[in-house]
């Protein structure tokens, strides 16, 4: 049993209201490890994000990155039509305005999506799933990008050792072996993993071309394993929302090279709810110029099953385990009958388990006040 950990003082029971800024540089050293690990706990725990910064990807690749990504939305239009996702058979390549969705609504952004770029490894009998990924991207010609392809190959490898380096650290924030991830990666995955360039473009543009309605860039999801965001101009128009519904922007932090990292879905499964996964979303400037975003998804292998995730990482703390399930009652809840009506009930609660119990030991949970039923 691990027990560095003080399961009573981690959780917060009250929703967030500010995305946490973690230094990953105190990383590095021995003397400052514990602070790092100790924030990265707490994030882990209770916000399911954070601003990342000290990162140690180089700040003149990222701005080139950045400059690139306002480009390669603007290329002739025999281009685009060559670069158009539907030319590849791995979902690679610009998808237009409209054409996407998120949880099956509509999004209102412009997306180009490459990969680590090794080839196809489907044949004949294989799932069909095997043969959208890998697969080579569809690269922009050097005739109008000249560095983007090496420019963004450098990326993906810089990114992926970032991945890999927090994976660690969210081992060693939860107690958990050295290695655990490994088991729900392969050589394709470990090789680099996927990047979506977006724009999202100002809504009085859409309304001029005749688009009604509210509009998202990208509406509220979750993502998979680990997702990095970097803002390509200063726009604000990412969110994350709280255990209470309320939605918290992520501004680029002024003078900071930084990434918003996101906690996706697989990742809180496999810690049994012990790590938060909360929603995003992305919504379109209102007039002006289009925000755009750079993602790097760090992500698992596609054999990764249900089963797989259900079955949760080995070496789990199963009182952090426990004390994240009383948590999420709590917020589940207080959304549903108001903070100051359910503190009522538990109090009257709490005085009757009090009474009734032969042992005169409360029969509500020591950490949280709420009960486990």
């Amino acid at each position: 049993m691990a027990t560095g950990i003080d399961i009573q003082n981690v959780f917060h029971f009250e929703p967030f209201t500010n995305v946490p800024i973690l230094d990953l540089a105190l990383a590095d050293k021995p003397e400052t490890k514990p602070v790092f690990i100790s924030w990265l706990r707490y994030a882990l725990l209770n916000t399911g994000n954070w601003y990342l910064v000290g990162h140690g990807v180089d700040d003149q690749l990222l701005g080139t990155v950045k400059e690139l990504a306002t480009k390669v939305f603007d290329l002739p239009a025999n281009e685009e039509n060559r670069l158009d996702e539907s030319n590849s058979p791995h979902f690679w390549g610009l998808t237009r305005v409209g054409r996407g969705t998120t949880e099956g609504k509509r999004d209102y952004r412009e997306d180009f999506d490459l990969g680590n770029d090794l080839p196809c490894q489907w044949k004949e009998g294989d799932p069909l799933y095997v043969k959208t990924r890998p697969g080579p991207n569809l690269w922009p010609s050097k005739e109008f990008l000249p560095d983007f392809k090496k420019t963004y190959q450098v990326f993906i490898a810089e990114m992926t050792k970032l991945g890999d380096k927090i994976e660690g650290l969210i081992e060693e924030a939860l107690e958990l072996p050295k290695g655990t991830f490994a088991a729900y990666k392969d050589e394709n995955v470990k090789a680099g993993g996927r990047v979506k360039i977006a724009r999202y473009p100002p809504l009085d543009k859409l309304q001029s071309e005749g688009e009604e309605g509210p509009k998202f860039g990208v509406g509220p999801h979750k993502d998979l394993w680990l997702t990095f965001t970097l803002p390509a101009n200063e726009h604000a128009g990412q969110e994350v929302a709280n255990p209470a519904g309320s939605w918290i922007p992520c501004p680029p932090l002024s003078g900071m090279s930084s990434f918003v990292v996101h906690i996706g879905s697989a990742l809180e499964s496999i810690s049994r709810g012990s790590i938060v996964a909360t929603p995003h979303r992305a919504m379109n400037p209102a007039s002006g110029t289009s925000h755009f975003t750079v993602y790097y998804l760090h992500e698992i292998s596609p054999h990764v099953t249900f089963a797989d995730l259900d079955k949760g990482a080995e070496g789990l703390n199963q009182e952090l385990v426990a004390t994240a399930k009383a948590r999420r009652r709590w917020w589940i809840l207080r959304n549903s009958l108001g903070k100051s009506k359910l503190q009522n009930l538990i109090s009257a609660a709490k005085r009757t388990a009090e009474a009734s119990s032969d042992s005169g030991e409360p029969l509500v949970h020591r950490h949280s006040g709420v009960l486990l039923i």
